[in-house]
């Protein structure tokens, strides 16, 4: 887990290849922490919910960001299909 100096505030322009791809990164980031949230919930753990909690929303406004970003680059949407 991040400590509170780790943690990352959202960029505003994050430095990236491609936005869609990056926000790929981000959700599935942001689907590993909701998962350990739920586990320290489950375990009383609330310091580490609350943390977690944190870092969460953080991502997700980066999430944002980075969207806006890739409509306004007119980047396309990662594929998600399988080459035959």
């Amino acid at each position: 887990m991040r400590t509170t100096e780790q943690r990352r505030e959202p960029q505003l322009l994050p430095r990236m290849q491609n936005p869609a791809d990056h926000a790929m990164g981000l959700e599935l980031e942001i689907v590993e922490l909701v998962e350990r949230r739920h586990l320290a919930d489950r375990f009383g753990r609330a310091e580490e919910v609350a943390e977690l909690g944190a870092e969460i929303r953080l991502l997700q406004a980066e999430l944002a960001v980075t969207a806006a970003l890739a409509t306004v680059l007119g980047e396309p949407a990662p594929s998600t299909h399988r080459a035959a």
